[in-house]
């Protein structure tokens, strides 16, 4: 930061909340605060010190709610060791964030006013108490170095209450006393409002939506109020999408605010998230040594590699901390679906607990109401119902009026976690486990097991059967997989497809269990897995989602072969290539050409691209391999890949995208034969810089001038005759 300072005023705040030091910087700027009154000026940066000091204290601590089962260590720890950054999607309202994919820090640097929406558990009071802690420790300018730091002031909604719990929202200088009322008496008199004058405070609001539908117009009143009057503030809010309706947008859309959601955390997220709550963890447990609580998360993150329920519920960071907890403690993870998801810390953790113990709702049966919106949601073969179709459905269970059921079904939106409202009109299920889990539940409480077997070939049951199966098997009861076995031996064209499912459903149970079923589908599924060649793997692939479990089981089991691996690798990719990454790069090592191959496809089957670079195939032993490039926007990864000789470029790759290529770091020196074939690519003058360049491909490009090649002596050409 640049630019002199009033003599005596110190550029440093003392002192370490929690060994979390305030940064050493000027958090003052030039800014003068009251010009001609220096005992006013110096009184405010004092009691700003103050505030900064104590508030921080206060702020950088997160404790999860509603889990009163698990020891109080594993329920506090400090925030600033444990926070891992998320990533926003502007959500197409308002003024733009010029991207997606950007951290919420990033999303707030340089913008005044911000709309921060995420589901239940997905870090939003967490995001914006990092950035208090943040802008407490001199770290938020307003606009370039020279700029003061910011002061944040937290306001946490659900606080806004007076003891009669009437809806109270505070004056602006009662803003400290709402954040930290033990340092209030001490505040200069309209110290914050000449903050937000200024352009200095900051104003977070947390929790739009646990405001009742009452109150939430005079908030919105009140919110329209601090804009006019501190225009230069910045103002960040925080909400459950559901909670803010067309009008609340509009009316914040009108006046700049930029409308962003939270995304899921990516498999790299959540090992990321599990290696940071270890770790606080760690500086706090008493009665958890260090090494024993980093190891509990590395043993967390294979089983999240090897069990698809546990990972797609991980990309919750509240569902993360969760499971991290819980398999501290002593791995209490349950065996199985249908366990894990009836745990009273998972499915009514995120249906009632929390919420009530925050004291924000009243304890409803929400359970009741949502399995008939799961239930739907299968017999239809939907992702999502229409608004109108849920609601009739919720009426059917309550009998009461339709605009109970509406309301019913706003309030398990905006409290459950588990609803999301879809394209403005449609109802769908964040986490697809949940679904799967209730539906089960419907199908068996109405005695439908013939209507599940019958329909097991398909997709959209596959996995309630599974649910059903486990759920039945707990008061051993097997009607669902006795007709599912009857069925799977009678059928000719799912025969494959429904053994396969059957040894899904018996995968968790143990081996005295139904043996007169479970030995018989063990016995018959050694003919399908693992799959014996490539025409296998594509048949397999098909049979749905639900192999990958079965694929992964068999990879531990040590049974596969070098023969084997390229089909098991092309199944697995087949299916999902993203989700099948801890399978595949299993195989990264292996010297054998056909296992290298299929490695290598599979790169351009999924979308995480970098991901798939850094697990499978930065230390592959790609040997001679061509390598195809998935899309021009993944060449940046290429530099991860040590392997790498050959290279085949996309089709929608140009001359700036050779001149890319050789300029990452260390690619060139390995470079030994690249494909430009059906490119756009005119200039070859950036192969010059490859000097282990010994094959070029340039069929069906416009290349007219092979005059660089000359200084790659030994270099072979493909076709020799260039089109014109």
């Amino acid at each position: 930061m640049s630019g002199s300072e009033p003599e005596g005023v110190h550029n440093e705040i003392d002192g370490t909340v929690h060994g979390n030091a305030v940064q050493a910087r000027d958090v003052y700027g030039n800014i003068i605060f009251y010009a001609g009154d220096e005992a006013r000026t110096a009184q405010a940066r004092e009691f700003e010190d103050q505030f900064r000091r104590g508030v921080l204290h206060l702020l950088d601590h997160i404790e999860l709610w509603g889990v009163d089962e698990l020891p109080w260590e594993l329920r506090n720890y400090r925030l600033s060791t444990a926070y891992m950054n998320l990533s926003l999607q502007e959500t197409g309202e308002g003024p733009t964030l010029n991207g997606s994919g950007l951290r919420v820090e990033d999303a707030v640097t340089g913008r005044r006013r911000l709309l921060l929406e995420g589901h239940a558990g997905s870090g939003k009071t967490t995001a914006l108490r990092h950035l208090a802690i943040r802008g407490l420790r001199g770290e938020l300018l307003r606009e370039g170095d020279d700029s003061p730091a910011m002061v944040p002031f937290l306001i946490k909604m659900r606080g806004c209450h007076d003891e009669g719990k009437r809806l109270r929202l505070p004056q602006v200088e009662e803003f400290v006393a709402a954040v930290a009322d033990t340092i209030a008496d001490g505040k200069p008199e309209r110290w914050v409002a000449d903050l937000l004058k200024h352009g200095r405070g900051m104003i977070f609001l947390d929790g739009i939506d646990e405001i009742s539908d009452k109150d939430r117009p005079a908030v919105l009143k009140w919110l329209e109020k601090l804009l006019a009057y501190y225009p230069d503030a910045s103002y960040v809010l925080t909400s459950r999408p559901a909670a803010v309706n067309k009008a609340w947008r509009e009316r914040l859309r009108a006046h700049g605010f930029v409308t962003a959601r939270l995304e899921p955390m990516t498999p790299t997220q959540v090992d990321g998230f599990i290696d940071r709550w270890h770790l606080a963890v760690a500086e706090g447990a008493h009665t958890y040594r260090p090494g024993q609580v980093w190891e509990s998360g590395q043993l967390l993150k294979g089983e999240l590699a090897a069990r698809r329920d546990l990972a797609r519920l991980a990309r919750s960071p509240l569902m993360c901390a969760i499971l991290s907890a819980q398999h501290l403690r002593g791995n209490e993870l349950g065996d199985s679906r249908s366990k894990l998801f009836r745990r009273g810390t998972l499915v009514d953790f995120l249906i009632e607990r929390r919420d009530v113990q925050r004291s924000i709702r009243q304890r409803s049966d929400w359970h009741r109401l949502l399995a008939p919106l799961a239930h739907w949601l299968v017999l239809a073969g939907e992702d999502t119902l229409p608004r109108k179709t849920a609601v009739k459905l919720i009426d059917r269970v309550t009998h009461g009026d339709h605009h109970q059921a509406d309301y019913m079904l706003q309030l398990m939106m905006e409290q459950t976690g588990l609803l999301e409202l879809v394209d403005g009109e449609r109802v769908g299920f964040r986490f697809p486990g949940f679904q799967d889990y209730l539906a089960a539940q419907e199908f068996l409480d109405q005695m439908h097991h013939r209507h599940l077997v019958s329909h097991a070939h398909l997709p959209s049951y596959q996995e309630v059967v599974i649910m059903a199966v486990e759920q039945e098997a707990e008061h051993d009861s097997w009607h669902v997989l006795s007709g599912l076995v009857d069925r799977a031996r009678r059928s000719r064209d799912n025969h494959r497809r429904l053994w396969l499912l059957a040894a899904a459903c018996v995968a968790d149970l143990a081996p005295d269990r139904c043996p007169e079923l479970t030995d018989q589908i063990r016995y018959t599924v050694r003919e399908f897995l693992p799959p014996r060649d490539l025409g296998e793997a594509d048949e397999i692939a098909e049979a749905g989602d639900f192999v990958l479990d079965l694929l992964a089981d068999v990879a531990r089991s040590g049974s596969v072969t070098n023969a084997m691996a390229p089909a098991v690798i092309r199944t697995a990719a087949l299916i999902d290539a993203d989700q099948a990454i801890p399978l595949i790069r299993r195989f990264r090592h292996a010297d054998d050409p056909g296992i290298q191959r299929e490695l290598a496809a599979g790169w351009c089957r999924g979308r995480e691209y970098e991901r798939y670079a850094r697990e499978v195939l930065s230390d592959a032993a790609l040997g001679s391999t061509w390598l195809d490039l998935p899309h021009v926007s993944a060449l940046p990864t290429l530099r991860l890949i040590t392997g790498l000789r050959n290279l085949r470029l996309p089709r929608e790759a140009d001359s700036d995208t050779l001149k890319a290529l050789v300029g990452l770091g260390g690619l060139p020196n390995r470079l030994e034969a690249i494909s430009l074939a059906d490119t756009a690519v005119t200039d070859l003058t950036p192969l010059t810089r490859l000097p282990r360049l010994r094959r070029l491909d340039l069929s069906n490009t416009p290349v007219t001038d092979l005059s660089p090649l000359a200084e790659l002596p030994g270099l072979k050409v493909h076709p020799v005759q260039i089109t014109r």
